[in-house]
């Protein structure tokens, strides 16, 4: 039977901290706390989750005298001091910098409940905001249905119905039924009514939002004059400045926003236009805002005039990140061009607008899907059946996704002759994608053993496993990890280490120690040192990087260890460890 990493505890105050056992490599630290309630967040090198009072020995962590409540925790993952907040954090979370926003149950804190936003009921969700660099812990007194964060501004949306006896109305529009944008500034602190809608995207960065608004919700207004109220249109809020920017466009879910740059796909029916080259208003197209113009060639709306597929789940098909856009261009949607110079009109072929040029190129490539962006590079995973039936990887077949890469800095294009699988899905998105990611210098790939000539690429006998691989995007060095993993095991990206849950099943061998083999244990990649470690541990698939820290969460269950010593084995425990 595993065992338990060994640690000591001991209390000061409200705060704990945590000696792990170290051995060879780096220490890997049982926080001894159950995280069951999705989900965690990681800023500014701390991890917040909540703790499920019920399965962490039925405690009263906040102190009101019960045991049913989900307590919130911040743990510093270089100190390893964890911070009881000592409040419900049942609510909505996020985190930027050193703030962590969550919406705290009125009726789970404090004996018989408590009013937290003072409109005589005790039956809201009310933001908190936790600023662990103070430490401070702030009661915003509104009620929070949605939020997000940077490390200089929290961007919330409150129901008007949970504020007052009879409901607020927030927005000026003559009811009392919709969400309302609202900021919340550490500086003062300030809090400002932004009044307008705020029922679909919300994104933060900086002092800048960037927002949908329900044209129904925000009083039947019309807000892209096309003749109805019927549509979502992108909204940007300028702290700084207290300025509000309609844009005029409607937007599709799944906005991207990142620098001074809002990346968005305009449903052309619902704009009543048509926005991209042919004369049909079918088409979901690109557009961008600038918020200022640098580093966009001007500031305002820019009609990139790419149309994108209709998405699957909340997948747009496009990435935003630094100073590239990458689209999947659907050729029939696109004025059935033939675009990656093939004989049909059914693909759907990558595109990479540069912000600074306002330059689209075409790579003349088919995609499976939504490109990835790491600084100048786009991979893109390429059907061979789509790429004019051409045989990729070698194997003698045009059954594979390929990927290759595309170097903007030198209009270069690399074929790694790897073919990933198909389609992965992290359990706890609806979003089905490629089986590769990217980030900095790293190209994360799942690699398909039958479709890579059935080639046995972790050492089990059989060619029937999906494994991951390492591409170095500056010298174009593959390295093997010899593990696999499962398509629905995700996988997360920090500053130089890859993390992932390798498949016990799938490797045929018992990795976390535990007599069988049924799990998936999480396991890390260093693409600095080229070494992989599998972590004695069963990893859920809720788990994520900060820095090149893995955090995660490990099911008592499968491990047959009591991990936070409450005498049953039904907990989640977060665990994490640096490299």
């Amino acid at each position: 039977m595993h065992q338990p990493q060994g640690r000591l505890a001991f209390l000061i105050g409200s705060t704990v901290c945590l000696m792990a056992h170290v051995g060879s490599t780096a220490a890997q630290v049982n926080t001894g706390l159950d995280a069951t309630p999705s989900n965690i967040v990681a800023c500014n090198g701390r991890a917040g989750f909540r703790t499920s009072e019920i399965n962490q020995a039925m405690s009263d962590l906040n102190g009101d005298t019960d045991s049913g409540d989900q307590v919130f925790h911040v743990v510093n993952l270089s100190t390893n001091v964890i911070t009881n907040v000592n409040i419900d954090a049942s609510g909505p979370l996020a985190c930027g910098g050193d703030l962590f926003a969550f919406g705290v149950s009125e009726a789970n804190q404090g004996v018989g409940g408590t009013d937290l936003n003072l409109d005589g009921d005790k039956t809201d969700t009310v933001l908190h905001v936790y600023d662990a660099a103070g430490p401070t812990l702030t009661n915003v007194g509104l009620s929070v249905t949605a939020v997000a964060a940077s490390g200089t501004l929290v961007a919330f949306a409150v129901s008007e119905a949970s504020e007052g006896p009879l409901g607020t109305d927030l927005n000026l529009d003559g009811d009392m039924i919709d969400v309302v944008l609202h900021t919340w500034n550490p500086i003062g602190p300030v809090t400002t009514n932004v009044q307008r809608d705020a029922s679909g995207d919300i994104k933060v960065v900086g002092t800048n939002v960037a927002f949908t608004v329900s044209e129904a919700a925000q009083g039947a207004a019309i807000l892209n004059a096309d003749g109805d109220s019927l549509d979502m249109i992108l909204h940007l809020y300028e702290e700084g400045i207290a300025t509000l920017t309609n844009t005029t466009r409607q937007a599709q879910p799944g906005i991207r926003f990142e620098g001074n740059v809002v990346a968005f796909l305009v449903s052309e029916e619902a704009q009543n236009l048509s926005l991209n080259p042919d004369p049909d208003k079918s088409d979901l197209v690109l557009n961008l805002y600038c918020l200022n113009p640098t580093p966009c060639v001007a500031a305002g709306l820019i009609n990139v005039a790419l149309a994108a597929p209709n998405p699957f789940g909340i997948d747009p098909f496009f990435n935003l990140s630094g100073d590239l856009v990458a689209i999947s261009v659907p050729e029939k949607s696109q004025n059935a061009a033939i675009l990656n110079g093939d004989t049909d009109r059914t693909d759907r072929v990558a595109h990479i607008y540069q912000i600074s040029t306002g330059t689209v190129i075409n790579t003349m490539r088919a995609v499976q899907r939504t490109p990835r962006i790491a600084g100048n590079f786009v991979a893109i995973g390429v059907p061979e059946r789509r790429q004019n039936k051409i045989d990729l990887n070698g194997d003698g077949d045009l059954s594979d996704i390929v990927v290759q890469i595309y170097d903007v800095g030198t209009s270069t294009l690399t074929n790694t002759a790897r073919a990933v699988g198909i389609a992965c899905k992290n359990v706890d998105t609806p979003t089905v994608g490629d089986c590769f990611a990217m980030r900095g210098d790293m190209l994360i790939m799942q690699t398909d053993e039958r479709r890579q000539a059935k080639t046995v690429l972790n050492g089990d006998g059989d060619a029937r496993d999906m494994v991951v691989e390492f591409w170095r995007l500056s010298t174009g060095v593959l390295t093997n990890t010899g593990i696999a993993t499962e398509k629905t095991a995700g996988i997360a990206l920090g500053t130089t280490i890859a993390a992932f849950r390798g498949g016990e099943k799938k490797q045929n061998v018992d990795l976390n120690g535990d007599f069988d083999r049924r799990d998936q244990v999480m396991t890390v990649f260093d693409s600095n040192t080229l070494i992989t470690t599998v972590l004695p541990a069963q990893a859920e698939s809720l788990f994520l990087v900060e820095g090149n820290t893995v955090v995660f969460r490990t099911f008592e269950g499968p491990e047959a260890t009591d991990l936070n010593t409450d005498s049953d084995l039904d907990d989640r425990i977060l665990q994490y460890q640096g490299f």
